[in-house]
């Protein structure tokens, strides 16, 4: 995991639906962004391996609610900081305080 998918309006735009970034956050379902850790071809048959994430670090609901209500008094907002997320997600959540 590295960051909660956040819609935008140019998703919206291109839904075709003014009202798309209102639906995709009380729907609650982000979604996630994952990180490449090692370049290479990845194709269709290839093995996948799941790596359960630590329970020290926030779900990605958890990030997605945080990204909206900017609590720094949530205990979520440590947890984010001290999990490997997205540098892009990381310096908007340190803008919060």
């Amino acid at each position: 995991m590295s960051a909660a998918r956040i819609p935008c309006a140019t998703f919206a735009a291109r839904m075709k639906d003014s009202g798309f970034v209102k639906k995709f956050r009380q729907a609650q379902r982000p979604g996630a962004y994952a990180r490449v850790i090692k370049d290479g071809v990845l194709q269709a048959g290839n093995t996948a391996i799941f790596v359960p994430i630590s329970e020290d670090y926030p779900t990605i609901l958890e990030l997605f609610e945080l990204w909206y209500s900017k609590d720094v008094d949530s205990p979520i907002y440590e947890k984010a900081l001290n999990a490997p997320i997205a540098e892009r997600t990381r310096a908007a959540i340190i803008k919060y305080k």
